[in-house]
């Protein structure tokens, strides 16, 4: 254990044991150079060295629902797309989510005429597509997470046409506002990490794009505490699973933390058309897909 004091009289202790179970209690007492010894005891506690839920993107569950969260169930042969989760079935919780409730959004049960699906396709992938998969392409264990940039949309035309709409792919600690479909990042989390580390790939459509990577620690009051981002320069096209490190620093007398979150975010480049996506085959009324950037995640671990 190490013991700093700087001009203000601040005192600085680190070394101290971490536990990521428990906390641990330590009292403290000044003793000064002339060797007086203070009366007053004061006690500190350590921050549990806590790490994340499903890190290793190992529990996945996915539904067929529409809009409403009504299950599907009428012509389900010709219905090619997945609500995919991060976690498992029935224990959704504070932990990871993604905006694949977006993507899907125009899914539905097309009907059919002669065993075939009749306008609007609202069963094909290019329609409704999660964006965030489980792949079996991973550093350890069985799974990683697969975050992509796709295509979507009700009236989206395969091969000569594009899609409607096009949005990056997330992963990140929070909910999601089912109304708006929008991100409400951050999760409980009291202990403050130095920063975090990470298992990635990159594999982009449009050259110029780059993911992104960030870590946000907040205070009871929702202020930030610390945060930082992936550099741009490693942010880039990388064919091989590659350790990937974002450190954190805190100001002096910063308070508790009390919330964090960490986003990963497929790109940018998301506007639709042959630049930023591949294009499902000709004719394809089936699983075919308007696929961009694809950003993979295994093995988030906080750094304390």
């Amino acid at each position: 254990t190490k013991c700093t004091v700087d001009d203000e009289g601040l005192a600085e202790m680190t070394g101290l044991l971490e536990d990521q179970e428990k906390a641990r209690t330590y009292q403290v007492r000044a003793v000064c150079v002339n060797g007086v010894v203070s009366t007053n005891v004061v006690t500190i506690t350590t921050e549990i060295a806590k790490q994340l839920p499903n890190a290793g993107f190992e529990s996945w569950s996915w539904n067929q629902t529409d809009k409403n969260g009504k299950p599907i169930t009428k012509n389900l042969d010709l219905v090619y797309w997945k609500k995919w989760f991060p976690w498992a079935e029935n224990e959704a919780g504070e932990g990871w989510n993604t905006l694949n409730e977006k993507t899907t959004q125009d899914g539905a049960a097309p009907s059919k005429f002669f065993g075939l699906p009749t306008p609007p396709y609202v069963g094909c992938c290019y329609v409704a597509n999660s964006g965030t998969i489980p792949t079996t392409d991973c550093t350890s264990g069985t799974y990683a997470a697969l975050v992509r940039t796709v295509g979507w949309g009700s009236g989206s035309a395969a091969a000569g046409g594009a899609s409607k709409k096009g949005d990056a792919g997330y992963l990140y600690l929070g909910t999601l506002n089912k109304s708006s479909y929008t991100p409400q990042y951050g999760i409980e989390f009291s202990s403050r990490p130095s920063g975090v580390s990470f298992m990635c790939k990159y594999k982009p459509k449009n050259p110029v794009d780059k993911f992104i990577a960030k870590i946000v620690v907040l205070d009871s009051e929702g202020n930030i505490i610390s945060e930082k981002q992936l550099s741009e320069s490693e942010c880039g096209e990388n064919s091989n699973y590659t350790l990937k490190r974002i450190e954190l620093d805190y100001p002096k007398g910063s308070k508790k933390a009390s919330k964090m979150y960490i986003l990963f975010q497929s790109g940018t480049q998301v506007e639709p058309g042959s630049t930023n996506y591949d294009y499902p085959p000709g004719a394809n009324l089936s699983d075919g897909e308007f696929l961009g950037a694809q950003l993979y995640i295994d093995d988030v671990k906080l750094v304390y």
